[in-house]
């Protein structure tokens, strides 16, 4: 890639902040330009990249109450433990996922606002590179954009710094994409290789989809194959979900095979799916859905969980297990307690999570790497 300098090349900015802001106003028109062209305004494709990237309050996931929950330091193997047999607790799993999602999350956006914060070390009119050493962690890091038709692709690559002249090969991180909207919207993906990461037992890839519309915001999180928090869950594909907006939100997971009984003669994993809902008025409802071999073997074709609480207060005020008959729809309902009253949604909703599509292919290398210093 060679540096293209014309007689309207845009300013560059080296404080990210002031980047973030003008790629802000870049994304609700094309006012803020750098030049005019006849009637027509000059866009800056890298200011406007760098304001649709996300930052640490875009992909926040705020369940309430979870901070009073006090499940600090606790596993990710919480997830797995059995959910049927004794109350299962599922506000503290709540917390436990999403904590475990936060940390996902800021390992695929770790480094973008260092990488990013300053000039590019080499740009075109619809492309930029920017070439960062980490002396730190003995390593350099590489993003290329692309603006692409009213978005914007890129990709992270990193090597290890070798001794002067000895330049390592280039592996592929992190790729992403991103559209910026009108009045601030943005629509995002991307995913990571975490194999690659140089963090101890991190395996696997992750893919993230994400929007912010309005006041809505959407994120999607898919761990394919991997373990990348606790080596004791094996090696599992996982889908989780995650929406917000003035009206309340919801999380929803897949806890993979799980033993749900804690019974000597159930031996077998069912499938386990879990939703955690609330409204503006901080009422919470978490519901489960198990199926498979022990469920069938009781003579069910799902057992569903419920359980309800108020931040902020600590105590579950209702909780109910009930299954569905193999043959037909009547529910029997196993153990009830509490005052259904208390829930904010006087309803159970199976949860449903997305079936996980195919892991993405790992893109070209592109050909501005080989001119790198």
């Amino acid at each position: 890639m060679s540096d293209q300098v014309t007689a309207c090349s845009p300013v560059r900015l080296g404080n990210l902040r002031a980047l973030r802001m003008l790629g802000a106003l870049a994304a609700l028109s094309l006012s803020g330009s750098a030049c005019d062209s006849g009637d027509e305004k000059a866009e800056d494709p890298v200011a406007t990249f760098i304001g649709a990237l996300p930052n640490d309050g875009t992909l926040e996931l705020e369940v309430p109450g979870e901070e009073d929950v006090a499940v600090a330091g606790l596993p990710l193997a919480m997830i797995e433990a059995p959910l049927l047999g004794e109350p299962s607790d599922l506000r503290v799993r709540t917390g436990a996922v999403r904590r475990f999602l936060r940390q996902l999350i800021d390992n695929m956006t770790e480094g973008l606002d260092r990488l990013t914060d300053g000039s590019p070390t080499r740009r075109t009119a619809d492309g930029a590179m920017w070439l960062v050493r980490f002396p730190d962690l003995g390593i350099d890091r590489a993003l290329v954009m692309k603006r692409e038709d009213g978005h914007f692709s890129y990709t992270i690559w990193t090597r290890a710094i070798g001794r002067p002249g000895d330049l390592r090969p280039w592996h592929f991180l992190l790729l992403g994409r991103v559209t910026p909207g009108r009045n601030g919207d943005v629509r995002g993906a991307m995913w990571l290789d975490l194999d690659k990461d140089r963090k101890p037992r991190s395996h696997g890839k992750v893919s993230v989809l994400w929007s912010v519309i309005g006041n809505e915001r959407r994120i999607d999180v898919v761990v394919f194959d991997g373990t990348p928090d606790d080596g004791e869950l094996g090696r599992l594909t996982r889908n989780y979900s995650y929406q917000d907006g003035p009206d309340g939100g919801r999380i929803a997971f897949d806890a993979g095979e799980v033993d749900v009984h804690i019974v000597a003669d159930h031996q077998g994993l069912e499938r386990v799916r879990v939703a955690t809902r609330w409204n503006a008025q901080r009422r919470m409802r978490a519901d489960y859905a198990a199926v498979g071999p022990e469920v069938r073997a009781d003579g069910y074709r799902v057992l569903i969980g419920s359980e309800c609480w108020v931040v902020p207060d600590p105590d579950v005020s209702y909780e109910t297990r009930v299954a569905i008959p193999l043959a037909g729809d009547a529910r029997v309902t196993l153990f009830e307690r509490g005052d259904v009253g208390t829930c904010g949604f006087l309803v159970d909703e199976p949860p449903i999570v997305a079936t996980p599509g195919a892991i993405p292919i790992e893109p070209v290398r592109p050909s501005e790497l080989d001119e790198a210093p």
